[in-house]
């Protein structure tokens, strides 16, 4: 019965899909050339291996001087962290749209940000017109039903519902043979942060808490789960890709991608 259910619920993205290309159509053109540029960086690091760090409480388990000389794509908030200096990393994405309606949160990230690192943000929420230095956008817009995966991000794209995979997708569109999954923990409810003591964290947890209404509270696991069917569908493309991917996280809830630890790699 839920196999038949999901699959009436991809019609029905798929229709969406549909409905929201046309609608979002003048908002892309705005971007649409910058967008188009990131096909410099298709196959940009061919055949190399990546780590993507993230932000499961597992990560404190992790001494991350090993990334130390690795290429490290990092998400979100994560450059506000001590750690961001240490890891140095090459590429940096942010694609949730919460993250996008304070000014604060984009003029912290362009100054706290190391010069080395390559910055993607979502041009659909980015409405700085200006070409900034090391500022590159992408277009996540179609959400995925079933195995309809766009990698390519010089163009409108697939849109996930963890950035976790949109990262996933940049390193596949950038080339890496090998990607390992540094602190993707996934616990159902709400998801607690390495650096959880930090402001940001703190009002994160309490935005949650007080989802308290049925259908508030229930989408956050309707998103919970389609997480998960995103990532078993993201691995069948990685595989197609020849894309070994890997989760280093022992206490994951994540089973799509098969686990490896650092003693082992």
């Amino acid at each position: 019965m839920y196999r038949f259910l999901k699959k009436i619920e991809w019609g029905i993205i798929r229709v969406i899909n549909i409905l929201l290309l046309f609608y979002s159509l003048p908002d892309y053109v705005r971007v649409r050339k910058n967008i188009n540029r990131n096909v410099f960086f298709k196959n940009k690091e061919t055949g190399k291996k990546c780590y993507i760090l993230l932000g499961g409480l597992s990560v404190k388990t992790v001494d991350l001087k090993v990334l130390e000389n690795e290429d490290v794509i990092t998400v979100n908030h994560f450059f506000r962290t001590k750690e961001n200096a240490l890891v140095s990393p090459k590429y940096h994405l942010i694609t949730d749209s919460n993250f996008y309606k304070q000014q604060s949160n984009l003029n912290d990230l362009l100054r706290l940000s190391l010069k080395s690192t390559t910055l993607f943000l979502n041009g659909r929420y980015f409405k700085n017109n200006n070409n900034l230095k090391n500022v590159n956008l992408i277009y996540p817009l179609y959400r995925v039903a079933d195995n309809n995966i766009e990698l390519r991000i010089d163009k409108i794209t697939s849109n996930f519902s963890t950035v976790t995979l949109n990262a996933i997708q940049l390193a596949i569109y950038l080339g890496y043979k090998e990607v390992n999954l540094v602190g993707f923990d996934l616990p159902p409810g709400h998801m607690p942060h390495f650096y959880k003591e930090s402001k940001v964290e703190i009002k994160g947890t309490t935005t949650q808490k007080e989802k308290v209404s049925e259908y508030d509270y229930c989408s956050l696991f309707w998103q919970y789960t389609n997480c998960h069917h995103e990532a078993y569908k993201l691995k069948k493309v990685s595989d197609i890709n020849n894309v070994k991917i890997y989760n280093m996280s022992a206490t994951s809830f994540v089973r799509a991608f098969p686990y490896r630890s650092f003693s082992n790699d």
